[in-house]
């Protein structure tokens, strides 16, 4: 009996990859290696001939044309939430969809951190001015002015808005609660009990207004587009710093050039 053929086109490790040699016939294009992620329909399905499971993470799967012209038994998307997947048109299709719920909510949650302690201690502009060629120190007033420039703020006693308690939120609340920090916690759907635990449960305008950092790690739905919007961006203190590593759609990109202009 022949084995089911599965494409790959997602990141997988050595060891996975061998154990679904065991069972599949395997075409393995990654797209990191490739530099291929496919966005056109027909494109897709064409690559999708005759295989029966396609393991994917980058690749555009929104089209309902996609499942007209293929037979596929199994579809699995190697991300936290298969966003990139038409779901109503797989089910109609009677083809199930597999995800991996919590596959980067660590490594985002770190990033974040990390990204709070640059933009506090301004790191990266102490890196560009090092790097550059008009950096120099030849007497005491330098050093000085150097000094004051690259002075950056304490995360203690700070307050952190984050924007969606869900499994990365929470992540981020745990990782930063020895710095010190105060939460403001906007989340409509997480239970007053939930929000209690890490922090204040705050209306977004009231958070915008009162947070020294805030943290988006909403899921990207069509209630939430553009969520941060040029009203909401014009609310924040001129301190205060804004960190995205959720989707880009629920912020206004446009307003938020228009503001730093301002």
């Amino acid at each position: 009996m022949s084995k089911m053929k599965a494409f790959i086109t997602a990141n997988i490790t050595d060891k996975c990859l061998s154990e679904l040699k065991k069972n599949f016939d395997v075409v393995y294009e990654p797209w990191r290696e490739t530099g291929i992620i496919y966005f056109d329909a027909k494109e897709l399905a064409e690559k999708l001939e005759n295989v029966d499971v396609f393991i994917t993470e980058a690749d555009d799967l929104k089209k309902k044309e996609l499942f007209e012209l293929t037979n596929l038994k199994l579809l699995v998307s190697c991300r936290g939430d298969p966003f990139n997947i038409n779901i109503e048109a797989a089910t109609k299709k009677n083809l199930p969809v597999l995800y991996t719920p919590l596959r980067n909510v660590n490594a985002v949650a770190e990033l974040t951190i990390g990204f709070m302690l640059i933009l506090a201690r301004k790191l990266q502009m102490v890196d560009r001015k090092l790097h550059s060629e008009e950096f120099e120190i030849t007497d005491f007033d330098d050093y000085v002015a150097y000094l004051n420039m690259f002075q950056g703020v304490e995360l203690k006693g700070k307050t952190i808005g984050i924007i969606g308690l869900g499994q990365i939120g929470r992540r981020v609340a745990s990782r930063l609660k020895p710095f010190g920090v105060k939460f403001l916690i906007y989340d409509p759907y997480a239970s007053d009990e939930i929000i209690k635990k890490v922090g204040e449960k705050a209306e977004i305008d009231y958070l915008m207004r009162n947070s020294d950092f805030i943290t988006i790690h909403a899921v990207a739905t069509d209630e939430n587009d553009n969520l941060i919007d040029k009203k909401r961006l014009e609310m924040m203190k001129h301190t205060a710093f804004l960190i995205n590593t959720s989707k880009g759609s629920i912020i206004d990109y446009d307003a938020l050039k228009e503001v730093l202009d301002e």
